[in-house]
């Protein structure tokens, strides 16, 4: 009974994840919308980021409560389950996807290189402080990298109408900050109970936190596979691998610097993120030269990155 209700807990946390991740996307959506932030950022950098909260929230939840490697593990599933399985549905439900004007070489060489750094940072077993300081800092710098390629096309995110007077859009603002504030609330309990119980669920049935942190993404990428779905019903498929992209980096320099900024993460073997590592450039590269060679994704690679995705969990259970 008791291990029941442990399971129906942490099944609670990652359904508050996801309800609460839509609550923050929408929120943070309409409020640059409000602002006038560029199309550019808000595709790129916003999204990504709202979209990556749960992952942000877990890692906080986790370094605060000295499980570092859990957010490790869920940050790299995450990773490759965006690139496989969030792209490989979008693809799905496409048709399609024109990669022509949406990435180029540099943008392939950043996600690749950005995912081999916390390879070398984790050998000696540990990731410090001082490498999460870095990792920062990169983040910074690729935010400036995005912000400078105004050039390149980006589709509106949704349909969402600007208020014809003050009152409605103080109207407006208000209700969706009251959202947002909610979300961020709910997402936070979520997320705590999420980390709680993975590390109870791990030590009942001898599974490393690590690969419990791998299986915590299947419910924190939720956000970004419900974006993608949105963005092809909405007729900008293209926007899904930007935000499946854009969340990789913010995953891996941004919510892994933070974590381990605050409490360093402590690898007991390092083959089992390797691999993970490995998995995310392998899939990186897969799509890219598939991409650049062909213009386009199709229906039958998405069939194909979900089988990434299936494949990926499996062996990675074997560490």
């Amino acid at each position: 009974m008791y291990y029941l209700w442990d399971v129906s807990l942490l099944l609670a946390g990652l359904i508050g994840l996801f309800y609460s991740g839509g609550l923050l996307v929408r929120g943070l959506t309409w409020m640059g919308r409000f602002f006038r932030i560029s199309e550019f950022a808000l595709s790129f950098i916003l999204v990504a980021f709202a979209t990556s909260l749960p992952e942000f929230f877990l890692g906080l939840s986790s370094a605060i409560k000295g499980v570092s490697v859990l957010s490790l593990g869920n940050l790299i599933g995450a990773n490759v389950l965006d690139l496989s399985l969030v792209i490989g549905v979008a693809l799905i439900a496409a048709g399609d996807i024109n990669f022509k004007n949406i990435f180029n070489g540099d943008d392939a060489k950043i996600a690749i290189g950005a995912t081999l750094l916390p390879a070398l940072f984790i050998l000696d077993g540990v990731l410090g402080r001082g490498e999460g300081i870095i990792l920062l800092f990169l983040f910074a710098g690729y935010v400036v990298y995005l912000l400078s390629q105004k050039e390149r096309v980006s589709p509106k995110l949704d349909n969402i109408a600007r208020p014809h007077n003050i009152h409605a859009a103080l109207g407006g603002f208000t209700k969706h900050l009251v959202r947002f504030i909610l979300g961020a609330i709910i997402l936070l309990l979520a997320s705590s109970i999420v980390v709680s119980k993975s590390i109870e669920f791990s030590h009942l049935v001898s599974i490393p936190v690590f690969f419990v942190g791998v299986l915590t993404a299947l419910g924190t990428t939720l956000p970004e596979l419900v974006f993608s779905i949105k963005s092809v019903f909405m007729k900008h498929s293209s926007m899904s691998l930007g935000n499946a992209f854009g969340s990789v980096i913010v995953n891996i320099l941004l919510v892994l610097g933070v974590v381990s900024v605050i409490n360093p993460v402590i690898i007991p073997d390092v083959s089992a993120p390797l691999f993970g590592i490995a998995a995310t450039v392998f899939v990186i590269i897969t799509i890219s030269a598939t991409g650049f060679i062909w213009g386009k994704l199709s229906r039958i690679f998405g069939l194909f990155l979900l089988l990434l995705s299936a494949v990926f969990l499996v062996v990675q259970s074997a560490f």
